[in-house]
């Protein structure tokens, strides 16, 4: 397989390197696509992407070559039908989850019920800010004075 440039400089071999880089890519963009897209006139609209009840949202071949494309990422062929497949699936799985019922759930800050022990909000040391200040070279108002470095 020949390497794919990826828009950050590195270099992947591998079909699953893609993948990473296409499915973290999409998990980004595909929420705000047609947002961010509108401030890039050169580039046609972004594919719509409709949901109903009878059909689960899903991309088309030329969808997936377009996020490609704004990924900076070669795909060939074979390599783009098989990153189809599977951003579909992590629709279809996105699509799954959004059809559970959270009515009077409340969220959860962490996947087990973690309790943190807190320490009590108390100074645990003395104020030495005169003592710091005293042994500075430049004082002026509290503030300690450097030199310029930047002209």
């Amino acid at each position: 397989m020949f390497p794919m440039r990826t828009g950050w400089g590195a270099e992947t071999t591998s079909a699953k390197g893609a993948y990473d880089t296409l499915s973290s890519f999409a998990k980004l963009t595909l929420p705000k696509l047609s947002a961010d897209i509108t401030s890039f006139p050169a580039l046609a609209p972004p594919p719509v992407l409709t949901r109903s009840n009878s059909q689960i949202m899903s991309l088309t071949l030329e969808d997936t070559q377009r996020i490609a494309k704004l990924a900076r990422v070669e795909l060939s062929a074979t390599d783009c039908r098989e990153t189809q497949r599977q951003l579909n699936g992590i629709l279809g799985f996105i699509e799954q989850l959004q059809a559970v019922d959270t009515k009077g759930i409340e969220p959860m800050s962490h996947a087990v019920d973690a309790v943190l022990r807190l320490r009590p909000d108390t100074v645990t040391e003395t104020d030495r800010r005169d003592a710091f200040q005293a042994i500075a070279p430049e004082v002026e108002n509290g503030l300690y004075l450097v030199p310029k470095v930047i002209e």
